[in-house]
C-alpha cells in the first residue's frame, strides 16, 4: 500500500484511492433506550481518499437507510458516482489503484469487480 501511495505521488498517470464505509451512526442520537429502537434512522458514511502527484482529497459520499442499503451494489454506485463526477481530473490517468478493507460484503466481491 505504501509503495502504491508512493508511486502515485511521484507519476502524473497514477491514481491512489483508499475506500472506507465507516461506522454507521444512528440519527437522531438519544440514549433513552425505548425511544432508540421506535426513532432511530442510521446514516452511512463512505470515505475515498484520494492520492495523486499534485494533491491529496477526501471525498465522503452520505445517505440514509431510507435512500438505500450498504451492500456492494451501494458502495460500487457511490465509488462510480465519484468516478464520473470527478471525470475531468481523471481523464489524465492511465492507472487507478484502489485499496479497502476486507469486508466480503462492501468490497471484496464480483460487483465491486465488474
Amino acid at each position: 500500500m505504501r509503495l502504491d501511495r508512493e508511486n502515485a505521488k511521484k507519476k502524473d498517470d497514477d491514481m491512489f484511492l483508499t475506500i472506507d464505509l465507516q461506522q454507521t451512526m444512528p440519527l437522531p442520537k438519544i440514549l433513552t433506550s425505548k425511544a432508540f429502537y421506535l426513532r432511530q434512522i442510521w446514516f452511512y458514511n463512505f470515505e475515498i481518499h484520494v492520492v495523486t502527484k499534485n494533491k491529496e482529497n477526501t471525498f465522503f459520499c452520505t445517505w440514509t437507510e431510507d435512500v438505500a442499503d450498504r451492500g456492494s451494489c451501494e458502495i460500487a454506485s457511490a465509488l462510480l458516482r465519484f468516478v464520473d463526477t470527478n471525470h475531468n481530473s481523471n481523464q489524465k490517468k492511465d492507472n487507478l489503484v484502489i485499496w479497502s478493507d476486507s469486508c466480503a460484503g462492501q468490497n471484496k466481491n464480483f460487483n465491486m469487480i465488474c
